[in-house]
């Protein structure tokens, strides 16, 4: 996706937001949804085209057939919902799970502990990444969740962050079930015992958008080694070109399978 067209459709989900309590919406579905989350007809071109005919089809088909026709057209809507669960409490936006607290320009993400497995051939205890999917490359990882990629990227253009080599930094704290914070930073080191910064640095990177957004199909939310396209990449230029490399550290209040959320706090703040 083009940062233009983010900031455009950001825009206009902003506007959405604040029309959610002032608004009574139409109650053809594609525009109840449309007035929630403008973004769907772009993100899902498929799906919506499929939900403006079916509408169609309803607008002039006979009675008998309109309750067959109301069917599909909710279908296709609790479909589109249950992609891109979009949702606006007080000062928060929610999508996919995932959070953008407006006021302290915080984002949390629910994920769990999945340390790299020693014991695999391929990168033998290795660290490339520290969040990925379920479709994500879980040997090399750190972290794992169930959001998608695409809806971090969507909440970074929509509360107003660039991407880019100029664009937003942040670093990167491990929340625990019982509410300690972790830094990201005490859970790796070097192989080699170089010395690394602290906080670590993160940069928006993201990725482009047609029709289907290379992050979701990867699994990479945040990575070391920039082997991948991902929302988000570390900024130093050892680890990122892989001649650094790095090995998990352990720590006494995670273990594997550990339920926690990641907290992206903007550099500065």
């Amino acid at each position: 996706m083009r940062s233009a067209w983010f900031f455009l459709t950001a825009s206009l989900l902003l506007a959405a937001c604040k029309r959610q309590e002032h608004e009574t919406v139409a109650p053809e579905a594609s525009r109840e949804l449309a007035a929630n989350f403008p973004l769907l007809p772009m993100i899902e071109k498929s799906l919506w085209s499929q939900l403006l005919k079916a509408e169609e089809k309803k607008s002039i088909a006979p009675e008998s057939e309109r309750e067959a026709a109301n069917r599909v057209i909710d279908g296709l809507a609790a479909k589109l919902r249950e992609r891109h669960p979009f949702r606006v409490v007080g000062d928060h936006l929610e999508l996919g799970g995932i959070v953008c607290d407006k006021a302290q320009g915080r984002f949390t993400i629910p994920a769990r502990v999945e340390y790299p497995d020693p014991g695999d051939g391929r990168h033998p205890g290795e660290v490339e990444l520290l969040l990925c999917s379920e479709a994500g490359r879980l040997h090399e990882t750190l972290f794992v969740t169930d959001a998608r990629p695409l809806h971090l990227e969507l909440l970074l253009h929509l509360s107003g962050h660039a991407k880019g080599a100029n664009g937003a930094r942040f670093r990167i704290d491990v929340i625990t079930a019982e509410g300690a914070r972790i830094p990201v930073d005490s859970l790796v080191r070097a192989s080699d015992g170089e010395p690394l910064p602290s906080p670590l640095s993160w940069e928006f990177s993201g990725s482009d958008f047609n029709d289907l957004y290379p992050p979701d199909l990867s699994g990479d939310f945040a990575i070391f080694w920039h082997a991948h396209d991902s929302v988000l990449r570390i900024t130093h230029q050892g680890i990122a070109s892989g001649e650094v490399k790095l090995e998990p550290v352990p720590h006494s209040g995670l273990k594997d399978g550990d339920p926690v959320m990641l907290e992206l706090v903007p550099i500065g703040r």
